[in-house]
């Protein structure tokens, strides 16, 4: 009997060891914990209720307008007028300042909207200042925007800048433009030709300017001529009806082709549990709960032998 006692401590002793083991591994270190809440990721909305301030929304900082009439958007609070003045460089590099107006405010806050012609202006690039007076009167020194006044703007369509597609180009043009030439070369400058030996160039005419979007879209084969893959520069030039050049856009573009674009096969490494989207700490707790009737068991043979 005495025996017998001295393995049911041993067996309780067991079970206890297996359940601190247990809770302490199913515990978050300290440093784990600090990596989750590193990682989370926190949107925070700030409302500015500060009088006195202003921000140009349009036209966007950095951005190439084709459009010759352009709108200046300013969001404001607590202002009592906002001034705008045009600065650019004309054709000898002097720097030029033209006033915009200045616009007394009838709310102490909301939104300044007017439009702006450059029709009189050659392309360049501009800056758009803007200052103004407070509710209290005082100075306010206020926002500023650069832009490109373009014959041309073009972009990349993204949904193109995959593996084994080729890119299209989206073209937007003013009334100046009456055509359009995309040149290919590669990144060492020398022109990409095509299958018959001849250089790359795709035409497309103002007629071709889809009237939904303003855009022409003009698709460039690279897998018709066979280049290998690596990154090709994409020039843009914008002809007059007098067939000279009055705006001229690049733009690189990593091209890959079809073949050999697929992610190679791996074994699938993940876990039974992990397929069965069982967590860690639940498996753990099954198998203390297993642990527990096996010991239970045992102790109930104990038990039963004694008493014979």
């Amino acid at each position: 009997m005495q025996n017998s006692k001295k393995k049911l401590f041993g067996l309780a002793g067991l079970v206890a060891v297996g359940t601190m083991t247990a809770v302490a591994i199913s515990m978050p270190s300290i440093d784990a914990s600090a990596v989750d809440t590193a990682n989370m990721d926190v949107q925070v909305t700030v409302v500015s209720n500060v009088e006195g301030s202003a921000i140009i929304t349009a036209p966007q900082d950095g951005s190439t307008l084709t459009d010759k009439k352009i709108t200046v958007n300013t969001t404001y609070n607590g202002m009592k007028s906002l001034t705008y003045t045009l600065v650019y460089k004309d054709k000898n590099g002097n720097t030029q300042r033209v006033d915009m107006g200045t616009y007394n405010l009838t709310d102490p806050s909301g939104t300044n909207k007017f439009d702006f012609d450059l029709s009189s202006y050659d392309y360049g690039d501009f800056t758009i200042e803007m200052t103004g007076v407070t509710l209290e009167g005082l100075p306010f020194t206020g926002d500023s925007v650069g832009f490109r006044y373009s014959a041309v703007s073009s972009n990349i369509d993204p949904d193109t800048e995959q593996p084994g597609k080729d890119p299209i180009i989206d073209i937007e043009i003013d009334d100046d433009v009456e055509y359009v030439e995309v040149e290919v070369y590669d990144k060492d400058g020398n022109p990409v030709l095509d299958k018959d030996g001849n250089q790359v160039i795709i035409k497309v005419d103002k007629d071709q300017v889809d009237p939904e979007t303003g855009e022409i879209k003009v698709k460039i084969p690279l897998s018709d001529y066979g280049v290998p893959e690596g990154e090709y520069i994409f020039v843009i030039k914008g002809y007059d009806k007098d067939g000279n050049i009055i705006s001229v856009t690049a733009h690189k573009f990593k091209y890959t082709p079809a073949s050999g674009t697929k992610d190679p096969e791996t074994p699938n490494t993940g876990s039974v549990l992990q397929e069965l989207n069982i967590s860690r700490a639940d498996y753990i707790v099954a198998g203390l709960v297993v642990f527990a009737g096996i010991i239970g068991f045992a102790m109930y043979l104990v038990f039963k032998k004694s008493r014979r």
